[in-house]
């Protein structure tokens, strides 16, 4: 797979926005700025990161056929995977980016739905502090 056919397929999915962060384009899904679902890492290199579920990543980690590694630190932690494109098949790629707009925008929701209440004055009304 190329990066042009990468780019093609991430924005391929409704609501999907190409963006960019740190001086590489990104492909971002949700309200306001959106949530970075992939990137292109380095497209000299071919490499791309996908924000995968755990049980995905780890899947992807375990498939020899793909050339992928999680990220270093508490962002491989949180489902950061690179792949290089040229061992990437355009079904599979189809496949894990829709996984990975799939779980940003759980993530969103998520976040939402556990969001703290606005505290309780004294007298028994809501207060915005």
């Amino acid at each position: 797979m190329t990066d042009e056919i990468f780019r093609s397929l991430a924005l391929s999915f409704a609501g999907v926005r190409e963006g960019s962060h740190m001086g590489r384009a990104d492909f971002r899904v949700g309200a306001g700025a959106g949530k970075i679902f992939a990137s292109l890492e380095s497209p000299d290199e071919g490499w791309v990161m996908l924000r995968l579920p755990q049980k995905e990543q780890e899947r992807v980690l375990r498939d020899d056929s793909l050339a992928a590694r999680a990220a270093n630190g508490a962002w491989g932690a949180a489902g950061c995977t690179h792949l290089r494109l040229s061992s990437l098949p355009r079904a599979t790629g189809l496949k894990l980016l829709k996984a990975a707009v799939e779980f940003r925008l759980a993530e969103s929701d998520t976040k939402k739905a556990v969001s703290l209440p606005r505290k309780a004055s004294r007298s028994g009304r809501k207060t915005t502090s």
